[in-house]
């Protein structure tokens, strides 16, 4: 009789040792199980916040790097040449076009330069102009198109094209 005592007191004693040992493991309370999962969510909930606006700057830097373009379009058709205002606008431009290229996961094209040359036609000023146009409206309607989960290869490319076009248009006579 005194052996079972001994068991059972012992297996209790040893019982209560582990609930001390490790709270968190023994007895847990319904509100302990909660709060993780509730800030796990809310991180996600900030994540996916910040990524939807992240895109709707995107969307929109390239909504202004089309304006530019437009603007400089327009200054070009009525000048004839293109002014200081015009240049530094392009510079503007470069800078809108990078950022999209960077925020789309494009890559630094630095090393390529535009030709003046393309294919047997040659590349006048009003071409170069009447090209980063058309390429600014099509940067922007892929940026559009897309959503926050993609990566547009065409908006990429497009971004690619309006930097060498607004590299060359600054150094053109």
């Amino acid at each position: 009789m005194f052996a079972a005592l001994v068991t059972v007191t012992g297996s209790v004693v040893v019982s209560a040792q582990n609930e001390d040992l490790n709270p968190p493991f023994g007895r847990r309370n319904h509100k302990d199980e909660d709060r993780p999962r509730a800030i796990e969510e809310r991180l996600v909930k900030m994540r996916i916040e910040r990524e939807k606006k992240d895109h709707n700057e995107m969307v929109a830097r390239g909504e202004e790097l089309h304006q530019i373009v437009n603007e400089l379009e327009k200054s070009f058709a009525t000048n004839g040449r293109l002014s200081d205002a015009d240049l530094s606008n392009l510079t503007a431009a470069e800078k809108l076009a990078k950022k999209i290229r960077s925020d789309l996961g494009g890559s630094n094209d630095d090393e390529e330069d535009v030709k003046p040359g393309e294919g047997n036609k040659p590349f006048s000023l009003s071409d170069a102009v009447k090209a980063i146009q058309t390429t600014s409206e099509k940067l922007f309607g892929e940026l559009k198109k897309s959503t926050r989960f993609t990566i547009s290869v065409p908006a990429i490319q497009s971004a690619n094209a309006v930097i060498r076009l607004a590299r060359f248009l600054r150094v053109a006579p």
